[in-house]
């Protein structure tokens, strides 16, 4: 009863929100996706387990039908285009029974459910980013302090061991001691680790903002803090190699003056300060050895991949790579092939050949077109938002759960229909009047 009534919260509250405005109905979202992990853990039931979606859809609800301003919807003219074709697919493959109605059900979940995210990425202006960048701040601090106190008190007082925390228990594979990955609030360790480095672009763009006041750059400074400590509690490899990426990214921008560069150098010297304190949060050295990253690899990129395109060239049904299945629904996928450590697999496992290449082409529209237009107030995040897209994307080659992390999918979505937007000439808005269209709008005012 409890689940059903929390999922009922989740609906209506994200939906009040949204109706407010989208930031709104957005840090609503988000918010239920932080607590997403530590509420299903302690009210285990079926219904709350579909408590995210029931938020994501208050705030389609809310805002996905509202008809955007005519520049946004020029703009994301294109991206309606490709949202169609990457849902009509998925839908058609219902129709071929390959596996039972449920297990097709969840995978159709996967695959099409948080798609409208890309369009809603388009709508957010500078204002919005800058204001997601302070909730953005909240909801790090927040998650950190849960993660402080799971790593100096352990998992179980926050997580009680069942079926939906069993992964977490199982990565228990940090430091000398073999302790546990620390999840927070979230469903898993790497869930937290990658949410934490998908804020970073906003946070960063919102913080090298020159009319910030002392007391809000002091604000996203800590937030900063704690959102780089997040990544190391976390225990997340791949988190970690991303943030680094980006730090590097940010140092090297062109865009950033030298005293946010200074700045932000100064955070990662504290973060790092942090790091040495404990063995547990430095598991990203591991990386150090290469024979086992190349061993690690070939679990992700090997033949299997090529062999299952050939033995499933339709897909062996939605749901059917075996992956994002909840767990009283496991036993009853049928004619499972062998799981590939890959989303890309995944997706062809799934839905096809077809599915596959609509998927890559769609990313190389994205991030590999020509980059213009855009507001001159995110050229920042702009570019950071483009650099953290290309990897995580690109982590997608040696891991699962790119398009199925709670809420870090909706997150990446949301920020690569952003981007899109931002690339078309009509993120620009309406050119400034030439000294001709000046003249004749003056003599059009005399004349009448």
């Amino acid at each position: 009863m409890l689940g059903y009534v929390l999922c009922l919260l989740a609906l209506v509250g994200t939906y009040l929100a949204g109706q407010r405005s989208l930031v709104g109905g957005l840090v609503a979202t988000l918010a239920v996706g932080y607590a997403y992990g530590i509420v299903r853990a302690n009210a285990l039931s079926t219904a709350t387990y579909f408590l995210f979606d029931f938020s994501v859809l208050g705030l389609y609800a809310a805002q996905l039908f509202r008809v955007p301003a005519p520049g946004i919807q020029r703009a994301s003219g294109a991206m309606q285009l490709w949202v169609f074709a990457l849902c009509a697919w998925p839908i058609m493959l219902m129709s071929i029974p390959r596996q039972e109605s449920l297990i097709q059900l969840v995978g159709l979940r996967t695959a099409i459910f948080l798609l409208p995210f890309l369009l809603l990425g388009p709508r957010l202006t500078s204002d919005d980013l800058n204001r997601l960048a302070l909730w953005f701040g909240g909801l790090n601090l927040g998650a950190f302090a849960i993660a402080a106190a799971e790593f100096a008190f352990g998992l179980e007082p926050f997580l009680p061991r069942n079926a939906v925390t069993a992964l977490n228990y199982l990565q228990s594979d940090v430091g000398s001691g073999m302790a546990s990955r620390i999840p927070s609030s979230f469903p898993s360790a790497a869930a937290y680790g990658g949410t934490m480095v998908l804020t970073l672009p906003v946070l960063l763009g919102a913080w090298s903002q020159r009319e910030r006041s002392t007391r809000m750059q002091i604000f996203l400074i800590c937030a900063l803090v704690a959102t780089g400590s997040g990544v190391l509690v976390s225990a997340s490899r791949t988190a970690a190699v991303l943030m680094f990426a980006l730090i590097a990214g940010t140092v090297l921008s062109g865009r950033v003056r030298l005293r946010y560069r200074v700045g932000w150098l100064a955070v990662v010297g504290v973060v790092g300060f942090i790091a040495l304190l404990d063995s547990r949060l430095q598991r990203v050295a591991t990386l150090q050895d290469t024979a086992y990253v190349v061993k690690r690899l070939s679990w992700s990129m090997n033949g299997e991949f090529f062999t299952s395109l050939a033995r499933y060239p339709f897909g062996n049904g939605l749901g059917g790579g075996g992956t994002n299945i909840p767990y009283f629904l496991q036993k009853r996928v049928r004619t499972a092939p062998v799981i590939i450590e890959n989303e890309y697999a995944r997706i062809a496992l799934e839905e096809g050949i077809a599915g596959l290449a609509l998927w890559v082409l769609f990313l190389m529209w994205v991030f590999f077109r020509r980059r213009r237009g855009g507001q001159e107030s995110a050229r920042l995040t702009k570019r950071l938002v483009w650099l953290l897209g290309v990897l995580f994307f690109a982590d997608g080659l040696i891991g699962l759960g790119l398009l199925a992390s709670i809420p870090g999918a909706a997150l990446l979505l949301l920020f690569t229909g952003w981007l899109a937007g931002q690339n078309s000439p009509e993120a620009l808005g309406p050119p400034p009047p030439t000294v001709i269209d000046r003249h004749e709008h003056a003599a059009h005012r005399s004349f009448r």
